[in-house]
């Protein structure tokens, strides 16, 4: 008898190498953007953002990388607050569209959109701006 193995979901390994490790993680970049549905785009590396070391897998033929940031970046703030600022680094500082933007607020629910305004106060003020516009609010 042959047994076949499917390639494991890489957002699953990640989960599982982070609750290995003890490491906070959350999707950046253009995973972020992906998970997000902000980018239909499948990237060929999943990055991820964490307070453990830089590391990076080969999964398959995709590469799984793990990029340290500082504890008080990731520490703190929900899933959902981390990958939406990870994913408006990604878009750069003045480079969202309001089409990005209004993707970013189809995808977030009432609750998420309060947890972000509330969480994200004490991020860089043009990426609190982005999500001021991303959850209706005005942005001064």
């Amino acid at each position: 008898m042959i047994h076949e193995y499917g390639v494991p979901r890489i957002d699953k390994v990640a989960d599982a190498l982070a609750r290995r490790f003890n490491w906070n993680i959350a999707p950046s970049g253009d995973t972020a953007l992906n998970l997000l549905h902000i980018s239909t785009q499948v990237p060929n590396v999943w990055e991820y953002v964490s307070d453990g070391p830089y590391r990076e897998y080969l999964i398959g033929n995709t590469s799984l990388k793990f990029r340290h940031i500082m504890p008080r970046e990731i520490n703190g703030y929900s899933s959902i607050t981390i990958m939406v600022i990870q994913g408006i680094r990604a878009i750069g500082r003045g480079n969202m569209t309001q089409e990005q933007a209004d993707r970013f607020s189809s995808v977030l629910t009432a609750e998420d959109k309060m947890i972000l305004l509330t969480e994200a106060r004490t991020a860089s003020g043009w990426i609190y701006k982005e999500i001021k516009r991303i959850c209706g609010g005005k942005t001064a």
